[in-house]
């Protein structure tokens, strides 16, 4: 037990026992310019004089190693067989807990391990000065890893316990971001994208990585599903255009649109057909109205043949040279009665014939004036009497 009135000899003074270890304490190298303590009450700081040993500016020695109280090494810094600069700390049971090391090119790492010694994370600078993290699992596989790459874009990536790369998150020159899934192979089996001039856009692959399904939304907000045959080529692309009415086209092997199906803007459905080479052959459509027409198309994309239904039902065919004239006509009227007419070069009708809802059959041949008058008209009535009327000029010729 200290005594705060204990007082010790010291040449021709007496000195407090404070300021006599103060003074023991500088010769065993200890620098103490005041002591301050504090007991109950503050005393007054008191100057000591100390002898002061030169402290050497460099060190040098080939490891330095802490220990504790138990003479264990706990830190050690030290260089390697490689000649790698290096600092090792150690837990309680000895064990290398955090590794720091400087690579023979320059690059810096940081290595965390677990209490079995596995590395579980490390954190380094590539060569070119871009930064690595991967975390890796009980048997030192990587499992995640985070890097940037030479342009200074980040990625992610996932691994499962073999090291196969599954999932992958990455931002691109211009700063899209991307995930990416693959398979157990590694092959990429779903590709989610935000691009830069398209929008986003997510990609599904088979099992040798080819890109069958494409779902896109494009800039101007218009969706889109494309389906690839196994050479990556578009064989199906459904649209739904920014008049909000949606579009099918199916391709062939070559790029070229076959068949497509899709709503007018007022929603009346139509489909079309093209040949090889892409020309438009044929179309079904429905009008407004309901009504359905189908139309027939030469290789130069011209119409040669109209199937339709009016409004009421009733059936009509038109049939159009390779200049575009209707020459021949056949249909039903409203209650029935079926009428054919046959037209020339010029478009107009020479020849017209129709059966009455009675029964009565009728003939009509005209000629090639420009009002095509008719030249001779052929009636059997529904008795069955026949009658001939023959027209030339204002002379009428009839028979009976």
């Amino acid at each position: 037990m200290y005594n705060e009135g204990a007082e010790a000899k010291g040449g021709n003074r007496t000195v407090k026992w404070w300021a006599k270890a103060a003074a023991q304490g500088a010769g065993c190298g200890v620098s103490l310019g005041f002591v301050l303590l504090v007991g109950g009450r503050l005393f007054e700081p008191v100057p000591v004089v100390a002898q002061y040993e030169r402290v050497p500016e460099v060190v040098k020695a080939a490891s330095f190693q802490l220990v504790d109280r138990e003479g264990k090494v706990r830190a050690e810094l030290a260089l390697d067989r490689d000649e790698k600069p290096s600092l090792i700390l150690r837990d309680a049971a000895g064990k290398d807990r955090v590794g720091l090391v400087v690579e023979p090119d320059g690059s810096p790492a940081l290595i965390l391990s677990d209490a079995a010694e596995k590395v579980r994370a490390s954190l380094w600078l590539e060569s070119d000065g871009n930064p690595s993290l991967a975390l890796q699992d009980a048997a030192e596989n990587a499992r995640a890893s985070l890097w940037l790459g030479p342009d200074g874009d980040p990625s992610l990536a996932l691994q499962d316990a073999v090291g196969k790369e599954r999932a992958a998150l990455r931002l691109n020159v211009k700063g899209a971001p991307a995930l990416e899934m693959s398979d157990a192979a590694g092959r990429q089996g779903a590709a989610l994208q935000l691009l830069v001039d398209f929008g986003p856009m997510l990609a599904l692959s088979d099992a040798a990585g080819k890109q069958r399904l494409t779902l896109q939304v494009l800039p101007d907000g218009t969706p889109g599903l494309i389906l690839s045959d196994a050479a990556e080529k578009p064989r199906g692309i459904l649209l739904l255009e920014s008049d909000g009415n949606p579009r099918l086209a199916l391709q062939d092997a070559a790029g070229k649109v076959r068949a497509g199906l899709g709503l007018t803007v007022e929603g009346a459905p139509g489909l079309s057909m093209a040949d090889a080479a892409g020309k438009l052959r044929a179309t079904l459509v429905l009008g407004v109205d309901g009504a359905p027409a189908l139309a027939m198309l030469d290789a130069a994309e011209k119409q040669r043949a109209l199937l339709r239904l009016t409004v009421e039902g009733a059936p009509a065919l038109g049939l159009w040279d390779a200049a575009g004239k209707l020459r021949a006509a056949l249909g039903l009227t409203v209650e029935g009665a079926p009428a054919l007419q046959i037209g020339d070069a010029a478009g107009k009708v020479r020849a017209a014939l129709g059966v009455t809802v009675e029964g009565a059959a009728g003939l009509v041949l005209s000629d090639a004036a420009v009002e095509a008058r008719p030249r001779a008209v052929l009636h059997v009535l529904p008795d069955g009497r026949p009658s001939l009327e023959l027209l030339y000029g204002d002379r009428v010729w009839r028979a009976p």
